[in-house]
């Protein structure tokens, strides 16, 4: 598993691309045009912003509460019945 104060070092086009081989994807959303895909990396939520071939890699603070971090997915996180 990939280290996420490691993951933070790297450039754009590095992080998103051990975001789709390790992380694992929670959620899609839109907004003002942007197309927004949540992803969890070793227990951290990172955002990944894509519009017009341009892609923007989002770090939340580790003080950022979760529930506000996903408060823009309630309506589209799936939840396996366990």
């Amino acid at each position: 598993m990939f280290e996420y104060n490691l993951f933070k070092k790297l450039p754009g086009w590095m992080q998103a691309k051990v975001l789709r081989q390790q992380g694992s994807f929670l959620s899609k959303r839109e907004y003002k045009g942007w197309e927004i895909h949540l992803y969890s990396l070793e227990h951290q939520l990172v955002e990944v912003w894509q519009k017009d071939g341009l892609e923007v890699i989002t770090n939340f603070k580790p003080t950022a509460p979760a529930l506000q971090v996903l408060e823009p997915y309630v309506g589209s996180i799936e939840v396996q019945d366990f």
